[in-house]
């Protein structure tokens, strides 16, 4: 506050002085003019001496070197003042960006993201933005999506792969060896050094040519190591397909003695040198949900179990899926790695083993047949739960929070209210049930009078899992039931 006042006094000292100088000049350019310009004869006392004209003169120079002396400082405590401003600026910056690239840093390391991170990102770009140039943060912000997508598995790496494959094709045809000019490692070094150079721009006003670097060239080599890891491959193409052919006929017998065709199942695969195994059922193939294996990359052999539910909520269903098994998701499917000591196989003789003993080749079908028969029957109860769930919405249209917890309850929550209706399925039976998440039990009496309480709850209905639409009718009552209520009291 000190130094505010003095800079305010400072300032109309400074104006005061600016303004007095002002008019001495003017007086100085009117005393000149008189002497010039009238006689001596006309003011005899005056002009006995020359002595005035001189004091004048001296005392009118006085000032004005006073005057200038007084601008030359004004104008350098205004360039001191800027620069300072600029160096704390500067430095505060400098900060900020370390920080935000610090972050980003953090989350590459860990090779997910979560809501917390998320969080702290955007703070940190909202930090950034804060002195960064509207120009500069756009692209910041463009390349740092980018990393971020890489990341998370959410860019389609399907084009990458079609032209691996396709120069691992030509390079076949004319004995060359195998380049990868856009692999993951090299992405992801171009969206990082992107955002670099955006926030060096601000900093500095240029890049210093941060493009020529050769971080292009050394990412290349590292997604070239990467594509040809275990290039020896220890088994060749023809006798690859031959025997996963006969493991996948065999895998479709174990899953087939759980989920028959005759109940709707359809387990089929293609006749090809890597996993592409899958599973659908009759009620999926309107809405092109899979579940199945397959092998990530044309040139790779490390396997995945993979599960497609098309939806515009992808991100809940596939998110409850990480929750509950582990993986990743990307828009389009979530993903889970399959058993380590299963992934490669092509390029380890004791990983071929699992493959080519018998014994050993078993027990990995009997992993393999578990693990796929547990999805499918997840994704069997979530597209029943689903469809019910799109049926009500569209035909009683519920005026409510509507939602799927896991895989096996549709909820409809009247969050004002503190009044829930879940039509579940529990113990192999349907349930429809009334509850508030608080306990409260008026409500519930109001709404289902002629219905027993169990516990803290209403069970409006116990039926058959093999009955879906009689829970289905039962459960478009109760909103029906719930929103006349809620109705009724807001009269």
């Amino acid at each position: 506050m000190a130094e505010k006042r003095n800079r305010t006094g400072n300032l109309k000292g400074v104006f005061s002085t600016r303004w007095i100088s002002i008019l001495l000049i003017i007086v100085f350019i009117v005393a000149c003019v008189f002497l010039m310009f009238i006689h001596e004869t006309n003011f005899p006392k005056l002009s006995t001496s020359g002595a005035v004209a001189a004091i004048i003169s001296a005392a009118i120079s006085v000032l004005l070197t006073a005057s200038v002396t007084s601008e030359l400082i004004k104008s350098q405590t205004d360039t001191e003042e800027v620069k300072e401003r600029n160096i704390r600026i500067f430095e505060k910056k400098i900060t900020i960006y370390q920080n935000f690239l610090e972050k980003l840093h953090e989350i590459i390391s860990k090779k997910k993201i979560s809501e917390d991170d998320v969080n702290e990102l955007l703070f940190q770009i909202s930090y950034v933005s804060m002195h960064a140039k509207p120009e500069h943060v756009k692209e910041v912000f463009g390349k740092l999506k980018e990393s971020i997508s890489l990341l998370t598995g959410d860019i389609d790496d399907q084009d990458r792969k079609k032209r691996v494959y396709q120069k691992q094709l030509n390079a076949n045809r004319e004995n060359k060896e195998i380049t990868v000019s856009d692999g993951y490692y090299n992405q992801l070094a171009n969206s990082i050094f992107a955002v670099v150079k955006e926030l060096r721009n601000d900093l500095y006003g240029r890049s210093d040519n941060l493009d020529s670097l050769g971080f292009d060239e050394l990412m290349q080599k590292i997604d070239d190591a990467e594509e040809r890891k275990g290039n020896l491959m220890l088994i060749g193409a023809d006798e690859s397909k031959v025997l996963i052919e006969e493991l996948s006929n065999r895998l479709k017998e174990k899953i087939e003695a759980k989920l028959k065709p005759e109940d709707g199942w359809n387990i089929f695969f293609t006749k090809a040198c890597n996993w592409d195994f899958r599973i659908q059922h009759d009620s999926w193939k309107s809405r092109n949900n899979v579940v199945g294996l397959f092998t990530e990359g044309i040139c790779e052999s490390e396997q995945f179990f993979f599960v497609i539910f098309n939806s515009d909520d992808f991100r809940n269903y596939y998110g409850l899926m990480r929750d509950i098994w582990g993986g990743k998701f990307s828009s389009k499917q979530w993903m889970l790695i399959v058993d380590e000591k299963y992934t490669n196989w092509k390029y380890s003789s004791d990983r071929l083993k699992n493959y080519t003993d018998p014994d050993l080749a078993e027990a990995m079908l009997d992993y393999m047949a578990g693990e796929l028969i547990k999805h499918a029957e997840y994704i069997s109860t979530l597209n029943i739960v689903y469809d019910i769930k799109e049926q009500i919405k569209n035909e009683v249209k519920p005026n409510c929070y509507q939602w799927i917890f896991q895989n096996h309850c549709l909820v409809h929550e009247y969050l004002d209210e503190d009044i829930c209706a879940d039509m579940d399925y529990i113990d192999n039976t349907w349930r429809v049930m009334l509850y508030c998440r608080s306990g409260n039990t008026r409500p519930l009496e109001d709404i289902l009078p002629d219905t027993p309480f169990d516990g803290y709850r209403k069970v409006y209905y116990i039926g058959p899992l093999g009955d879906v639409k009689t829970p289905m009718e039962k459960t478009k009552e109760l909103v029906k039931k719930i929103e006349e209520y809620i109705s009724d009291h807001k009269r």
